[in-house]
């Protein structure tokens, strides 16, 4: 049972972090064919060489090989830094759903305890080491949370800063000449930076759920046919699940699909307001 259960959690893990690659990766490939092979908006001549990154060299930086060179480089770069941030979430949620399974794991062991017809000394055995479980699962959350928890409070706090000025920049382009070309460059990412949002706050809004299924597993079960003191070691743990584990943003925040609802339209607040300030 624990080996499906962790199985299905890595499963879901390698669902996600490809999900992630393949996402950031087509942005920088939109990004690359509409800089490339589209109009460049602030070029002085129409066949004048392109780079990925607008840059100034000290050098003629336009001959061969190095123009090529550079390019390549820019592109390198471009990918790794994609993989980077993909990775760095799907990391996040890899250690949510370790959580996550070994909370499912207590609440199977306790439908398995309270469901089944056993003696009591075994029921008292198994109930000790579904506390002391409980009790190591929440010191891992703790930790994943103080590690994450800042770094966390940066992600949220740049992504809300760009996702302000990319929707700035599409909606300014509308109607314009280079609207196509700005589009095709800054939709994808707006859709990677959205959706970089999602998984960081659905990683909360899971673990929380999560953490709460082992007081409803315990409440529907068969509880009353138990002693007296089986019940007072359920209780302990019982109460303790009745406070769901949290992600913040920086001890200020708690990680939720509510707090992704609030960015989405703090962000667009301020889209309108730079819009009308233009």
């Amino acid at each position: 049972m624990e080996y499906g259960r962790m199985m299905q959690k890595a499963i879901l893990s390698y669902r996600i972090a490809k999900l992630m690659l393949i996402i950031f990766i087509c942005s920088i490939f939109m990004y690359a064919v509409s800089t490339f092979f589209g109009p460049d908006i602030g070029a002085s001549h129409s066949d004048q060489k392109k780079f990925l990154l607008k840059m100034e060299f000290p050098f003629e930086a336009t001959v061969s090989p190095l123009y090529e060179i550079i390019v390549t480089i820019q592109l390198v770069i471009q990918f790794m830094f994609a993989t980077m941030a993909g990775m760095f979430m799907t990391i996040i949620a890899t250690f949510v759903l370790h959580v996550a399974s070994q909370l499912d794991i207590i609440c199977d062991g306790l439908s398995e305890i309270l469901d089944e017809h056993k003696e009591q000394e075994l029921r008292i055995k198994i109930i000790k080491k579904l506390i002391v479980k409980h009790q190591r699962t929440l010191n891992l959350s703790e930790n994943i949370e103080n590690i994450f928890t800042f770094i966390s409070l940066s992600q949220f706090f740049f992504n809300i800063l760009v996702i302000c000025f990319v929707n700035f920049i599409l909606v300014t382009s509308i109607g314009t000449e280079q609207a196509p070309t700005v589009i095709s460059k800054c939709f994808p990412y707006y859709v990677a930076l959205n959706f970089e949002a999602l998984i960081l706050c659905y990683t909360g809004e899971y673990l929380s759920s999560k953490s709460e299924n082992i007081s409803w597993t315990a409440y529907n079960s068969n509880w009353y046919e138990l002693s007296i003191y089986e019940i007072r070691a359920l209780l302990l743990l019982t109460m303790r699940s009745q406070k769901p584990l949290t992600l913040t943003i920086g001890k200020y925040m708690k990680l939720s699909l509510e707090t992704f609802a609030n960015m989405l339209k703090i962000s667009a607040s301020y889209a309108s307001v730079l819009y009308a300030l233009e």
